[in-house]
């Protein structure tokens, strides 16, 4: 059964009300945190606003991850490990990027930059085919 606790606070002149001690407690807020207040009719709910927002998160996303085939926690570990390797893939195609601009600053003619020119157009590639995943 659902425990229930009932308390009252006074409404001070700017609005303002201190939620007592049981309260504060129960709902897990402590000072300088937020708390939501739901109107329903002629009721007000108060929820700690980190709850709430979950709650809200959750409740939006019910069945996204049955339709991007997501089954079990290993499907989401796999999903992570992928998007980490695009993302290092991506950041070391970047650095060599760079390289290759540092390099094409030095005379014309000289090895690095030859280099440089000849591996741009597959880096290129890449970086587009990582871009469009």
């Amino acid at each position: 059964m659902e425990n229930i606790l009932i308390d009252n606070a006074k409404v001070m002149a700017k609005g303002q009300i201190t939620l007592p001690k049981d309260i504060r407690e129960a709902l897990g807020v402590r000072t300088g945190d937020r708390v939501a207040l739901i109107r329903q009719n002629d009721q007000v709910i108060m929820m700690n606003a980190a709850v709430y927002g979950m709650k809200m998160l959750q409740t939006a996303m019910k069945g996204e991850a049955e339709k991007a085939g997501i089954a079990s926690d290993e499907d989401v570990s796999a999903m992570i490990a992928a998007m980490r390797a695009k993302d290092d893939e991506y950041s070391g195609l970047s650095s060599r990027l760079e390289s290759c601009v540092i390099k094409a600053r030095r005379p014309a003619g000289s090895f690095s930059q030859k280099m440089c020119r000849k591996g741009e157009a597959e880096k290129q590639r890449r970086v587009r085919a990582i871009i469009n995943d």
